[in-house]
């Protein structure tokens, strides 16, 4: 199994993927992080019928954009974080993530 995969969850009497978001971007898995996470946040993203758990350590805010005030520049973030950027809110630091592109990778049966 890929190393992302933290697991499976009933969620609302359905299977859940578990991602760990770290690992899933190149970084260091929740639990290998010290101090330890004691209580990671499962963010469920959905994308037409599929859904997915990221796992991470924190969530310090969530924001309902308009999508036209996203711009398209992935220029801010590190090379494995590319693939699931749409683009940045300017003023806010972070990147707005393709929530579509994380659950198609994340359900991609490992070769």
């Amino acid at each position: 199994m890929p190393g992302w995969l933290l697991g499976v969850c009933n969620w609302r009497g359905e299977m859940l993927w578990l991602v760990d978001v770290n690992v899933l971007v190149g970084g260091i898995p929740l639990w290998h992080q010290t101090p330890t996470v004691v209580e990671p946040m499962a963010i469920v993203i959905q994308a037409g019928n599929r859904s997915v758990g990221l796992v991470v350590d924190l969530v310090h805010d969530v924001e309902l954009v308009a999508p036209e005030s996203i711009h398209p520049s992935k220029e801010f973030c590190s090379p494995p974080l590319v693939p699931f950027v749409v683009g940045h809110l300017p003023g806010h630091g972070g990147a707005v993530l393709d929530a579509t592109a994380m659950i198609e990778h994340s359900l991609q049966t490992p070769s």
